[in-house]
């Protein structure tokens, strides 16, 4: 399991300086994505036709946090493409990711009949969503264990922890009611058709 969220994360929400052990709050943020992939559909999925002119990828959403996979081929004999051999590129910010066409063309003999390209990544609000949670169980706890006066900050985050979640369910719903959608209930992954606009897509790379 990767975890969702970072220190430096969770700093943005509360500081944490002085207050609490690193080690404790690593402890945290691994207790608290754990809860996040059981609770969330955390992992999404894009597949796109590959066009051979264009090698920019948007993944329907521009705050992505992390890409887990790139799949391309046939089903059953898929290859996944590696940002570490500098298979793709991508850009978090803009939620593109840029194929390396001399991968693609080696890897043409496997594509599929409609060469299609599957990205599984994870958004961005998880991300959020997961910091808030961190900072929410640590101040909690602050209060529970040693009386600490933090019932304004409580509150505080409290609110934020309820508005980042309805976020993500209000994004549920939309994704489940489109034609191009699916959900894999043994992958537990959201996975939809997108049709890409690469014009628009090297803008959005361009101006970032």
């Amino acid at each position: 399991m990767v975890k969702l969220c970072s220190l430096t994360d969770v700093n943005q929400y509360i500081e944490t300086i002085g207050r609490w052990e690193e080690s404790e709050i690593d402890d945290t943020i691994e207790f608290i994505s754990e809860e996040i992939y059981d609770e969330c559909n955390v992992v999404k999925s894009i597949y796109s036709n590959i066009d051979s002119d264009y090698s920019e990828y948007y993944l329907g959403e521009r705050q992505v946090y992390m890409i887990k996979n790139i799949l391309y081929g046939d089903a059953g004999s898929q290859v996944r493409l590696s940002a570490a051999a500098s298979e793709y590129s991508q850009y978090l910010t803009q939620g593109i990711v840029v194929l390396a066409t001399t991968t693609v063309a080696a890897n043409a003999s496997v594509a599929w009949p409609e060469d299609y390209i599957e990205i599984e990544f994870v958004p961005g609000i998880f991300n959020k969503y997961c910091a808030a949670r961190v900072a929410q169980h640590l101040l909690e706890k602050s209060q529970v264990v040693s009386g600490e006066s933090a019932e304004s900050s409580v509150n505080m985050i409290n609110k934020i922890v309820s508005r980042l979640k309805q976020k993500i369910m209000d994004g549920i719903g939309p994704v489940i009611s489109s034609d191009n959608a699916s959900y894999d209930y043994e992958y537990s992954i959201n996975r939809r058709l997108l049709r890409q606009q690469h014009n628009r897509n090297k803008d959005l790379l361009k101006n970032r």
